[in-house]
C-alpha cells in the first residue's frame, strides 16, 4: 500500500474526544489525556520535523496520567501547584498542561488553516499554526530548525490522505472541532493566574 494511503481517521476520534472533555464543568484529567493521545498521532503525518515535538507531548501526557488517580478534574491539579508553588516551574503539571494544550491548539490552527481554502498548502497551514501555538513556547534556534524543516513537509494532498481526510472533508471537520477547542482553550486558560514563560532550553524539556 502507498504511503500516502495509509489512512488513520483521527479527526472524528478527536472530535468525540473533545466532546467528552468538555461536557462537564469541570475538566476531568482522564478525559483530557485521551484528547491529548489522540492529538498526538498527526506529529507523525508531519514528518521529522515534528518528531521531537510529539516525544515532547507525548512525555508530558504520561506525566498528567500518574497524578490523575490523585487529581481528578484539572482544576485540581493546576491548584495543587499553585500551593506549591510550582506552576510556572518546569516539569511542574501545570505547566505541562499548557504545553498540552498548545499541541491541540496547533493541531486545531493547522486543520483550520488547510480548510481555508483548496488553494493553500501544508507548509503555509504549518507555519501559521506553529507561529500561533508552538513558537511562542519555544527558543529561538528550534524556531530556525523548525522553520528550515517545514520545507520538507508532504504535500497537502499527501497528509490529508493519511489522515483520512478530503479537502470537502476537511472543511466539514473544521466547522466542529474548531468551536470545541475553542471550548476547552477557554476552560483550561481561565484556571492559570500568570504566564506561562517560555522554554530556556535548546529542544528538549519545554
Amino acid at each position: 500500500m502507498a504511503e500516502a494511503e495509509v489512512q488513520d481517521h483521527f479527526l472524528p476520534r478527536l472530535g468525540v474526544a473533545l466532546k467528552v472533555a468538555i461536557a462537564q464543568p469541570k475538566i476531568s484529567t482522564k478525559n483530557f489525556i485521551v484528547v491529548c493521545e489522540e492529538v498526538l498521532p498527526v506529529f507523525d503525518h508531519l514528518g521529522a520535523v515534528f518528531s521531537f515535538a510529539k516525544l515532547e507531548f507525548a512525555a508530558k501526557n504520561a506525566s498528567l496520567e500518574k497524578v490523575a488517580p490523585q487529581l481528578a478534574t484539572l482544576e485540581e491539579m493546576v491548584a495543587a501547584d499553585k500551593m506549591k508553588g510550582v506552576v510556572t516551574q518546569k516539569g511542574s503539571c501545570a505547566r505541562n498542561l499548557h504545553r498540552l494544550l498548545s499541541a491541540i491548539i496547533f493541531i486545531q490552527t493547522l486543520i483550520r488553516e488547510l480548510a481555508r481554502s483548496p488553494d493553500s498548502t501544508l507548509k503555509d497551514a504549518a507555519a501559521a499554526a506553529y507561529n500561533m501555538a508552538l513558537a511562542p513556547i519555544h527558543t529561538r534556534i528550534v524556531r530556525g530548525i523548525v522553520g528550515a524543516g517545514l520545507l520538507t513537509l508532504p504535500t497537502k494532498q499527501t497528509f490529508l490522505a493519511r489522515i483520512g481526510e478530503t479537502q470537502e472533508s476537511a472543511e466539514n471537520v473544521a466547522k466542529e472541532l474548531i468551536p470545541l477547542v475553542d471550548t476547552l482553550v477557554k476552560s483550561i486558560h481561565a484556571l492559570y493566574d500568570e504566564p506561562m514563560p517560555a522554554s530556556n532550553t535548546w529542544i528538549t524539556s519545554y
